[in-house]
Formats: C-alpha cells, sequence, structure tokens
C-alpha cells in the first residue's frame, strides 16, 4: 500500500526540513571575535560607552573616570585621545557623537542640567554656540547631521521629545514632534533619505514619527503587540527604517520599516536582555545587534535573511555598563563594552 501525502503536507513536511538545515548552517556559520589593542584606551569607571565610524577610522566616545567625555581614534596601533570634553567633574550623562567633514561633535548633559554641544576645531574643543548649551534638563541626547546641517533631539523638562537644528549661529526649534504625550524615554535620531525620523518610547510603547518639513506624523506603528518596553534603537539602510527594542519578557524584537507598516524580522529569545540598551548595526544589508543579557555576558545577533545567527564572544563580559555598541569600518564589524575591570574593551568580528 502506497502512501500519498497531499502537496500541502509535502511543502510542510519540506519547509521542516530546510528550517532544521537553515538552523543547523546558521549554527555553523556563527563568527568569533578577537580583541582590538587597548594601549591608549580608558582606565576605570567608563560610562556611556558609544562607537562611530568616520571615513574609515574607529572611534570610541565615554565618560572618563573624572566624568569628562573622552573621545579617543585608533590609529591602526593603539588608541590616540582626540580630546577631553569640558571639565574634570562637569558629571556628563547622556553623551552623543556624530561627524560633519571630518569633524567630530560631542553632545552631553553637565551638572548644570543643560545640553552642551562642542566641536573639535583640530586643537580644541570649542563650544556651539555660545554659550555653549542648547537646552536646559535634556535627557536622552541624540545629534546626527544631514547635508551638513546638526540635528538634536533630545528629551525635555516636560519629557516630551524636542527636536532643533543649528543654522550656523543659532538653534531653531523644529515644530513639536508629540504635543500630546509625556513620558518619553530612549530617544533615537535617524535620516530616512533627507528626512528626519525619530523613536523613542512613549510611556514604555514604541513611537516613530517623521518629519514632513512642516510638521511630525506618525510612523506606523511598531510597538502595539510590545507593551513596556525598555529600550531602542534606530538605523536606517538607504531609505529603509531598522528598529530595535527589548520588550516586557526581556527579548530583543527587530523590524523593519515599509512606509507606515512594521514587519517583525524575529525575536531574539535565547539571549535574553538585561541592559537598558540595545544597538544596531547594518553592514553591507546585514544587520546586527549587540546588547547585555541576563548573565553579563555580551549578546551579538547577526540577521540570516530568516532567523538570527549567535556571534560567539566567549572570554569577554560586559559588568556595569549601561550600554553595548556596535559599528562597523569598511566591513569590519566593531563591539564595544565595559568589561570587569570597569574600562571599555573592543573587540572585532573574525571574518
Amino acid at each position: 500500500m502506497k502512501l500519498r501525502i497531499p502537496f500541502l503536507g509535502t511543502l510542510f513536511i519540506f519547509c521542516i526540513l530546510l528550517n532544521a538545515q537553515n538552523n543547523f548552517l546558521a549554527a555553523k556559520a556563527a563568527k568569533t571575535v578577537s580583541p582590538v589593542e587597548t594601549t591608549g584606551l580608558s582606565g576605570g569607571s567608563a560610562e556611556y560607552i558609544s562607537l562611530e565610524t568616520d571615513a574609515g577610522q574607529l572611534y570610541t566616545l565615554y565618560k572618563n573616570e573624572q566624568d569628562q567625555p573622552t573621545l579617543k581614534l585608533f590609529n591602526g596601533f593603539n588608541w590616540e585621545t582626540v580630546g577631553f570634553i569640558g571639565y574634570p567633574s562637569s558629571s556628563a550623562k547622556y553623551i552623543s557623537l556624530s561627524f560633519n567633514n571630518g569633524s567630530p561633535y560631542v553632545a552631553y548633559r553637565k551638572d548644570d542640567n543643560k545640553c552642551h554641544i562642542a566641536s573639535f576645531s583640530g586643537e580644541h574643543w570649542l563650544p556651539l554656540p555660545s554659550p555653549g548649551y542648547i537646552a536646559k534638563n535634556a535627557e536622552n541626547i541624540a545629534i546626527a547631521f544631514q547635508n551638513g546641517k546638526l540635528f538634536a533631539a533630545y528629551k525635555n523638562g516636560t519629557e516630551q521629545v524636542t527636536v532643533k537644528t543649528y543654522d550656523g549661529n543659532n538653534w531653531q526649534d523644529l515644530p513639536p514632534v508629540d504635543q500630546v504625550s509625556r513620558g518619553a524615554e530612549y530617544v533615537s535620531l535617524a535620516f530616512v533619505g533627507t528626512v528626519p525620523i525619530v523613536a523613542y518610547t512613549d510611556n514604555q510603547r514604541v513611537r516613530v514619527r517623521q518629519y514632513d518639513g512642516k510638521s511630525w506624523r506618525s510612523l506606523g506603528n511598531p510597538g502595539k503587540a510590545a507593551p513596556d518596553v525598555r529600550a531602542i534603537s534606530l538605523a536606517v539602510e538607504g531609505k529603509t527604517p531598522f528598529i530595535a527594542f527589548k520588550d516586557a519578557h526581556q527579548n530583543i524584537r527587530v523590524l523593519i520599516g515599509k512606509g507606515s507598516d512594521w514587519k517583525p524580522l524575529g525575536v531574539i529569545d535565547n539571549c535574553p536582555a538585561k541592559a537598558p540598551h540595545v544597538s544596531l548595526a547594518l553592514v553591507d544589508k546585514i544587520i546586527y545587534i549587540a546588547y547585555k543579557g541576563m548573565e553579563n555576558q555580551v549578546c551579538v545577533r547577526r540577521f540570516n535573511g530568516w532567523s538570527w545567527d549567535p556571534i560567539e564572544v566567549k572570554g569577554f563580559a560586559a559588568n556595569t555598563a549601561r550600554t553595548v555598541a556596535i559599528t562597523a569600518a569598511a566591513d569590519t564589524v566593531f563591539i564595544a563594552f565595559k568589561n570587569t575591570k570597569q574600562q571599555v574593551e573592543i573587540v572585532k568580528l573574525n571574518n
């Protein structure tokens, strides 16, 4: 007696087998990491670590043991200090880094509770503009350039998101991002083409808004199935936005934006998140994400088109870092975090 399997049943069995094969290949394809030279990097008590590239060069920004924002450049052999921004014991918080024509700009909040921005002249850090601050009681600061124009987004004193632009002499307010909601956190800023978009949580729900030149409009509801969001990372590839966040179950979700629709790219549930920050990076249309796991380990995942490949980060442990940052220079992916010695440590993915 021959056993006949209907076409849909055959397709179902094939999909199971294909999925099993893909999972096997994903495990085999997982990358490992190796350390980057740490000579000249941070001492202890580093906080607010970020990692950026400009013109193929790798930079890290962090708050040092004297509470100053500190920018370092990797010259291929060791780390050079680009400069200490502000004064010792300035209690810097919410630091953010961006570049314009090779010049670094750093935003941070000092102990005066004001958001300050400084640019590097090649010799000194200069406040922008005089008196050097753009807002009081600012938190979750993010800065970025688009066509030479500086944008700054932050949570203001009324717990709403404010976005400003700098015209070379003065700061100009854009219209309110959201006139109703309160409780903004985790502000992130990016550009879809030349159009600024901001992502943030509003009472622990994800919001994404786009500026149309006159007002801010909602870009769908990427967090409708995930209340109690605790972290956000926003990245753009071409004109396609991606957003990642930690949900109430400590899992990481990643979505891709299609107009006002957001499609899930799966849930990373095999490495629950502990730290209140996640970091996205896109390299040659490949999506990477890094964050701190529940066991203080550095979790790094790569999207292979249908699931998330684990990347081994054995031998490295994140301690009490607020952030684990990921970026890429050329085709090399780098991850930064605070190690058990309270120092900045940076590793790179092995090809």
